[in-house]
């Protein structure tokens, strides 16, 4: 052809560019229409298919921790996101968002983090693609710990003041409590579940876990002495504990 050339992009019917570059084109199908000098005249359909959205994931592992261990082994976040035709060029972390603004803390596709308090995480991952697609989303993660006390004596006496056998504990998620008499017989028993998210004394009204209040089973005051009791735990973490002691009966 014979240069000047006249470029028309039209979709349907309306004109879209006239330039022989054009950056501005969405999803679709254009006609391109090329005029020389001369009048003379070349037609093509050109049919642009657009990116697929991206599909975004991350991996927790695990997604919850105790506390002591993730300071030694810490959470690691992978990237599992599709991009299709897409490459990732930035990955940002917020290992703690606040869910209004992130500030971010690392910038690769696998990474780590520990956490200094017990509690609940929300942990942000923003990609940028190398065709400016932007997409976010979020996991949480869970820090807590396990852990039991029980007492070595009580007082049931009516005075108000330790007189229930209450064991305390934080990651119980079920627990049995038996306890046997001077002679080997079981004088009482109980078990709880504990609801999700919530600890084995939380409320420190016994509603979850009664405990033992020092009478036997015929409601009559049980005798000073020292008895044996057995508990079994369940975690959170689905481990089993049992535990096997004595607790001192005072008055």
């Amino acid at each position: 052809g014979v240069i000047d050339y006249i470029y028309t992009w039209r979709k349907i019917n309306d004109t879209i560019g006239v330039d022989y570059f054009v950056d501005t084109l969405s999803e679709g199908v254009y006609h391109l229409t090329v005029k020389d000098a001369n009048e003379c005249i070349i037609e093509t359909t050109v049919d642009i298919d657009n990116l697929a959205s991206p599909i975004l994931d991350f991996t927790t592992n695990p997604y919850r921790k105790k506390y002591e261990e993730q300071l030694i082994d810490p959470f690691v976040f992978v990237d599992r996101s599709q991009t299709f035709e897409q490459n990732i060029i930035y990955w940002n972390w917020d290992f703690d968002y606040n869910g209004i603004s992130a500030s971010y803390d690392a910038f690769d596709s696998i990474v780590s983090a520990s956490y200094n308090e017990i509690g609940e995480y929300t942990v942000f991952l923003s990609i940028e693609t190398e065709f400016n697609c932007i997409d976010t989303i979020m996991k949480n993660v869970v820090v807590d710990r396990y852990e039991l006390y029980v007492p070595l004596s009580f007082t049931p006496n009516n005075d108000d003041d330790n007189e229930i056998f209450f064991v305390k504990g934080l990651g119980v998620k079920d627990m049995t409590m038996i306890i046997y008499s001077l002679w080997g017989g079981v004088i009482y028993s109980e078990t709880v579940s504990v609801p999700l998210g919530m600890d084995l004394n939380e409320d420190g009204l016994g509603t979850i876990f009664q405990g033992w209040n020092g009478k036997i089973k015929d409601q009559s005051d049980a005798p000073i002495g020292v008895y044996t009791y057995f508990i079994e735990v369940t975690t959170i973490y689905d481990d089993v504990e049992k535990i096997e002691g004595t607790v001192r009966l005072i008055r």
